[in-house]
């Protein structure tokens, strides 16, 4: 499936990728208006594995669209963690190995596990350590232009299992 983006300049485009983007207010029979001023969308990052054989830092990438706040962002196992008592932080940033959004939470604190499904978020996912992600004081989480969101596990010691996965969620605001 191709991405697809709506705009009120363009009209329906589509690119290479997937997913879609609604960037526009359009009346439809001249009563119904569908607008994606105001709404949610999600991005996510593939399933991402955890796997290294001494400590190391996973980076993924996520693109926040132009005229848009951040409202959430989190990770979630979709394999559960099997270490060795070391600790798994998350953190994110608007440039690499960044924390200028959320600073480093544990996700996995002085443990050698962490369930499937278990995670951090803003929106109320804890940790295994009951850590829950916050927002830095003075975060940007507006952008007026598309920026990328980098989302970095920091393990500091081998992960024999795991994988999950890290999205944002953002809300269009009028330009």
């Amino acid at each position: 499936m191709p991405k697809v983006t709506v705009t009120n300049e363009k009209g329906l485009v589509q690119a290479a990728g997937s997913g879609l983007t609604v960037e526009s207010t359009t009346k439809l029979a001249g009563a119904v208006t569908i607008s994606a001023v105001g709404t949610n969308a999600q991005a996510w990052t593939a399933t991402t594995s955890l796997i290294d054989t001494s400590a190391a830092d996973i980076e993924m990438t996520l693109t926040q669209p132009a005229n848009t706040v951040l409202v959430d962002v989190g990770f979630v196992l979709t394999t559960a963690i099997a270490g060795t008592s070391g600790t798994s932080n998350f953190k994110v940033g608007t440039s690499d190995d960044g924390a200028e959004l959320v600073a480093a939470t544990a996700l996995m604190n002085s443990n050698t596990a962490a369930a499937i499904g278990s995670g951090v978020s803003l929106s109320g996912l804890k940790s295994q350590g009951a850590a829950a992600l916050a927002v830095v004081a003075d975060a940007a989480m507006y952008t007026s232009a598309s920026r990328t969101i980098y989302l970095r596990l920091e393990d500091d010691a081998a992960i024999t299992a795991g994988a999950g996965r890290a999205w944002i969620t953002y809300m269009y605001l009028p330009a």
